[in-house]
């Protein structure tokens, strides 16, 4: 490869970076601990477990979600029509999540987490994590690259200020 503006070679290293990135942390969240699958999270005593809720402040271009325990891919079967009708009126979204006892993704999750983030990379403004953990944060943090939004992580006593920064100052 012959580049000589510095342009060409930035474009060129983060197409090269970009896939080694996604792998890195794909391989993090596959050998972390909080990634295994005995607990039930499919059929339980006949029914299903949401681990989700959609919380009262989504509104408009804000949608604001708690994460509780393992995300499965039936999480995302709820959570992604929502997101995509929003995205598609307001073309990009601000997004707020909290991690209450979040550990994690099981039957499914993580593929269809990192399938929603893949498709839907440039549409989000703002994106908001508030949680407890060190590896929630780390994981705020290595998501920046692969998002045009800007991602910030807040502990759970900074509830209220990421709230109102990732609404857009409407909370």
């Amino acid at each position: 490869l012959n580049y000589t503006k510095k342009d060409d070679m930035i474009e060129v290293a983060v197409l090269v970076m970009t896939p080694c990135l996604l792998l890195l942390l794909y391989c993090l969240l596959l050998t972390a601990s909080f990634f295994d699958s005995d607990d039930c999270m499919g059929p339980c005593d006949g029914y299903t477990q949401i681990m989700h809720h959609i919380l009262a402040e989504t509104q408009g271009d804000f949608v604001a979600i708690e994460c509780i325990d393992k995300l499965t891919e039936l999480d995302f079967e709820i959570i992604t029509p929502l997101m995509e009708s929003q995205i598609e009126e307001y073309h990009k979204i601000s997004l707020f999540v909290e991690m209450k006892n979040f550990h994690g993704w099981a039957d499914g999750g993580l593929w269809a987490d990192t399938k929603f983030e893949l498709k839907h990379h440039g549409d989000f403004t703002r994106i908001a994590i508030v949680g407890d953990q060190k590896w929630e944060e780390w994981m705020a943090t290595l998501s920046k690259p692969f998002t045009s939004a800007k991602v910030r992580y807040y502990r759970m006593d900074q509830r209220g200020s990421a709230m109102n920064w990732a609404s857009g100052g409407r909370f």
